[in-house]
């Protein structure tokens, strides 16, 4: 390897700290298999020429990364929605229904 690639790998390689706005880390496993996940938001700092190389501005792509990243967001507010609605309605003495609450029916009887 040339000086010049080794410099760029170790550029590459090392730990950036408070670069991305996001970075999000998780581990888990599903049905004993362990997963990792990891989503950085940030600034895009490659180059015009490195991304049409990498073909990473294709409009299919584009549109792909937007419609995920909006069902994300749209999954976690409803997501974030829905407890807290629930949280305001159990603190409030609000039933909805006369049966007792699917949650409370499989955890307290």
């Amino acid at each position: 390897m040339t000086p010049d690639q080794i410099i760029a790998l170790s550029r590459a390689t090392e730990q950036s700290d408070g670069v991305h706005l996001i970075d999000f880390r998780a581990s888990t496993s599903v049905f004993y298999r362990p997963l990792y996940l990891r989503v950085l938001v940030g600034d895009e700092r490659r180059s015009k020429k490195r991304l049409v190389n990498e073909k990473q501005l294709g409009a299919v792509k584009t549109a792909f990364v937007v419609a995920m990243l909006g069902w994300v967001v749209t999954s976690v507010t409803l997501i974030i929605l829905i407890v807290l609605v629930n949280f305001f309605r159990t603190a409030l003495g609000i039933d909805v229904f006369d049966t007792p609450a699917f949650l409370r029916y499989c955890f307290l009887d």
